[in-house]
C-alpha cells in the first residue's frame, strides 16, 4: 500500500502522524488484506472461477451489492473480532436486530432516510421514490463506471450492460446528462438511488424513522 499523498508538503501527511516512515502499519496492510479477500467468496457460487465479470480487483464495488449483508458479517466475524457496523437493507427494526444479531455493534441506514426532510434527496427523486413510477431497481454502472443499484428508469435500462468499469470517467461524463434532466423534471434519465428496501420508505422526519426503528428493534424476537 503507497503512502498516503498530501497535498500540503508543510503539513505531516495522515500516513505521517501514525508511523515514524509513513508507512501503513504492517499489522493494518494484513488485515486489510484479510477483509479485503472474504467477499469474493460470498458473492460467487464459484469463487475459484469467478469468470471475467467478478475479480478481486471488483469485489468492494460488487460485494455490498450481491451478497446478503448478513452473510458478509458472519464471513467477517469468522476472519477478525473487529468491530462491523452493518449497513444494507436496513429499513426496520427487525432488520436492525438481525444485523445487531450477526455480530454488528451498529446499524447504519441509507435508503431508509433518503426521503427524510433532512436529506439532501433532490424532489424528482423524491417523487420517484415515493409515488413509485419505476417499479424495480437495477444494479448498474452505467451511471458512474461503478456498481451500485438505482431505480430502474429508461436510462438505467439502456444503458446497463453498455458501461465500462470506469470510475470516476463515468461519472464525469454522465453527469451533465443527470443535472440537465433533474433541471427540466425528467426522472427518465437521473440516478435515483434505491436500495432493496425502498418500497417501505416515508417521508418522515429522520429522528422520527431512527426512534422506530431503534424500538422496533429492541422488541424485536430474535
Amino acid at each position: 500500500m503507497p503512502d498516503i499523498p498530501n497535498a500540503n508538503k508543510n503539513e505531516p501527511s495522515y500516513a505521517d502522524s501514525q508511523t515514524e516512515s509513513g508507512k501503513w502499519p504492517e499489522a493494518l496492510k494484513a488485515f486489510l488484506g484479510k477483509v479485503v479477500e472474504i467477499p469474493l467468496a460470498c458473492i460467487h457460487p464459484n469463487p475459484d472461477n469467478p469468470g471475467p465479470e467478478i475479480t478481486q480487483e471488483m469485489v468492494t464495488d460488487l460485494a455490498a451489492n450481491i451478497s446478503p449483508l448478513l452473510s458478509v458479517l458472519a464471513a467477517i466475524r469468522e476472519t477478525t473480532d473487529v468491530p462491523m457496523v452493518g449497513a444494507g437493507g436496513v429499513m426496520t427494526g427487525r432488520d436492525a436486530a438481525a444485523v445487531l444479531g450477526a455480530g454488528a455493534i451498529a446499524v447504519q441506514l441509507g435508503t431508509a432516510l433518503l426521503c427524510t426532510p433532512e436529506a439532501g434527496t433532490s424532489g424528482l427523486h423524491r417523487q420517484a421514490l415515493l409515488d413509485a413510477r419505476y417499479p424495480d431497481t437495477i444494479l448498474t454502472r452505467a451511471y458512474s463506471g461503478r456498481f451500485a443499484r438505482w431505480l430502474a428508469n429508461r436510462f438505467a435500462l439502456e444503458h446497463v450492460g453498455q458501461a465500462p468499469r470506469a470510475y470516476p470517467e463515468v461519472h464525469h461524463l454522465t453527469r451533465p446528462l443527470r443535472a440537465a434532466a433533474i433541471q427540466v423534471g425528467d426522472a427518465s434519465v437521473p440516478n435515483l438511488w434505491a436500495g432493496t428496501g425502498w418500497r417501505q420508505l416515508t417521508a418522515e422526519p429522520a429522528a422520527t424513522i431512527v426512534r422506530r426503528i431503534a424500538a422496533d428493534a429492541r422488541s424485536a424476537d430474535f
